[in-house]
């Protein structure tokens, strides 16, 4: 019979530890977008005009972060609940699929 405990527990380790990301990488976002708009009642030279592009290149940056460990984060919690309701059940089956972003195969137990 298959148990969850492991995966749950370790399954919350991951999710503390992308909040505490999240958390970080909002801070900063925040603080870019102060520092944007300041810039932009500054860009009438080409410095501040550059000064604005880097901004914007970096909360771009940024908030593809903050969407990748979203995805993850909601990822993991639908790995979590699967893997809950596969101990629950007592049965597994495997399938593989295709992860182009990880460049392998993921073994997936439904």
């Amino acid at each position: 019979m298959v148990t969850a405990i492991g995966a749950s527990s370790a399954t919350g380790s991951v999710s503390a530890g992308s909040d505490t990301q999240l958390a970080a990488l909002e801070k900063q976002l925040a603080a870019y977008q102060k520092q944007l708009t300041e810039a932009e009642k500054n860009a009438t030279s080409e410095s501040g005009k550059a000064a604005v592009e880097t901004l914007n290149r970096q909360i771009a940056a940024i908030q593809a972060k903050i969407d990748q460990l979203s995805a993850q984060k909601a990822s993991n919690t639908t790995a979590a609940t699967s893997n809950s309701q596969t101990a629950a059940s007592g049965s597994a089956t495997s399938t593989k699929s295709s992860d182009s972003i990880l460049g392998g195969s993921v073994d997936v137990y439904v």
